[in-house]
């Protein structure tokens, strides 16, 4: 009994095994369909590894909806295919969904669940939602305006090369917006008044 737990053990270890190389192969030919501009090939790809669970490929299929790529157009598809990757913890998933909410494509405009759905993604280091937490404080969308907080996450995501949140922190930082403040002194340069 006990050989054929363990045969039956490593059978199920090896057909895991060769699905996920299977699906991590299927995954780059899809991104090298993609990369091509043979969009339909990509879909084809992505669709079955999508179906299986793939995050990865769920949040592609999201993208290739909202931006008709290979597919017709369809922003309901596209919150699909992004909120079946966001259950799995995508953090691409979470930021486009995240601005699907902002922008109510697709999905009722909703600051306050896009505000959750950036954070989560942003939490996990990427950069772009990082960005978006940021201009959420900046615009107090969802939010109650805090400068501070936006220059926070301003930073992070800038630290990670993102180049709308160097401009960003830049601009706040040249208005003095989201500093500390210095203390009031009696200075002599001061205009006197009388």
């Amino acid at each position: 009994m006990k050989k054929r737990s363990n045969l039956l053990i490593g059978l199920l270890a090896l057909s895991m095994w060769s699905a996920m190389a299977g699906a991590s192969g299927g995954f780059v030919e899809g991104w090298t369909a993609y990369r091509a501009g043979d969009y339909k090939a990509a879909y084809r790809i992505w669709l079955p590894l999508a179906k299986a669970g793939s995050d990865v490929a769920q949040n592609n299929l999201g993208m290739m909806y909202l931006n008709g790529r290979g597919v017709e157009r369809n922003v309901d598809e596209a919150a699909h295919w992004f909120r079946t990757a966001v259950l799995a913890g995508n953090a691409q998933a979470q930021t486009s969904l995240g601005v699907m909410h902002i922008q109510g494509l697709g999905v009722g405009q909703d600051y306050a669940a896009a505000f959750e759905l950036f954070y989560v993604a942003a939490r996990s280091g990427y950069a772009p939602a990082q960005f978006n937490m940021g201009r959420m404080y900046a615009e107090g969308l969802g939010v109650s305006q805090n400068y501070e907080k936006a220059l926070k996450w301003f930073q992070q995501a800038a630290g990670q090369g993102h180049q709308g949140a160097r401009q960003s922190q830049e601009q706040l930082s040249r208005q003095g917006l989201g500093l500390p403040r210095s203390p009031y002194t009696k200075d002599s340069r001061w205009v006197k008044f009388g």
